[in-house]
């Protein structure tokens, strides 16, 4: 083989060998840039003193979570949303959004901050595309309790707790807070009989939509979904 030859087989090879590194390099920034927290606020809480956090885009499908600690909290809390890849966290599999908040729920004396008569409550809202409304709706005719049943059932949330040593436990569906017979459903508090014992579920009988028309029945049931759950403890979130 002639040196010309041998210059031009030495070249092309080094163009390939950049391109497939490219090509790996802009996977991984992109699988990394898609694990991350979109979108992240922390802030200093206080307890006793109402605490408010809301980060992420309803126009994205990972939505909106939004924090309400109305017995605040003791330092800094973060509240994170932002995507999960399968590859990299397989419980994520067929997860719209992963959000997580971050802090000290007791007092200066080690009690908790909040209880099954008065938890703390974060939502998630995804828009109407990502989550669209039940496909039975009859205007003026289904029920406003039953909208928000077949919602839960169809938007299933998951929690999962971190222990005292820092680590969390695997995630778990996120039953009803007062299950999901009568009409309408009580809100605000968390049922231990019909959560089975867990401090965190989903406040069926409080998840609405943006454009909603409802008495007993609804007339309107359309927009973005809010879906809210109460807590007692530090939890992670995954929402489908």
């Amino acid at each position: 083989m002639s040196g010309l030859h041998r210059r031009r087989r030495g070249k092309a090879a080094a163009l390939a060998a950049a391109a497939i590194c490219s090509v790996l390099s802009l996977f991984l920034n992109t699988t990394s840039a898609a694990a991350a927290p979109l979108l992240s606020i922390s802030v200093l809480g206080s307890p006793g003193v109402p605490l408010s956090l809301t980060a992420g885009e309803l126009s994205l499908t990972t939505g909106v979570a939004s924090a309400d600690l109305s017995n605040g909290a003791n330092g800094p809390v973060t509240l994170s949303i932002g995507v999960c890849l399968p590859l990299i966290v397989p419980s994520c599999k067929g997860v719209l959004a992963y959000f997580s908040l971050n802090g000290d729920f007791k007092d200066t004396a080690g009690e908790p901050l909040y209880s099954d008569s008065d938890p703390a409550a974060i939502s998630w809202a995804c828009n109407s595309l990502v989550c669209p409304p039940p496909w039975d709706f009859i205007r003026g005719s289904t029920t406003l309790t039953k909208l928000q049943v077949e919602e839960y059932q169809h938007h299933t949330m998951y929690v999962a707790l971190r222990n005292p040593d820092g680590t969390y436990q695997s995630f778990a569906p996120a039953p009803a807070c007062n299950g999901v017979d009568g009409a309408p459903l009580p809100t605000g508090t968390i049922d231990p009989q019909d959560t089975g014992g867990r401090q965190f579920c989903v406040d069926v009988g409080a998840i609405s939509r943006s454009n909603q028309s409802c008495d007993t029945v609804c007339s309107a049931w359309s927009g973005p979904l809010t879906l809210p759950i109460l807590f007692v403890e530090d939890p992670r979130f995954m929402g489908t």
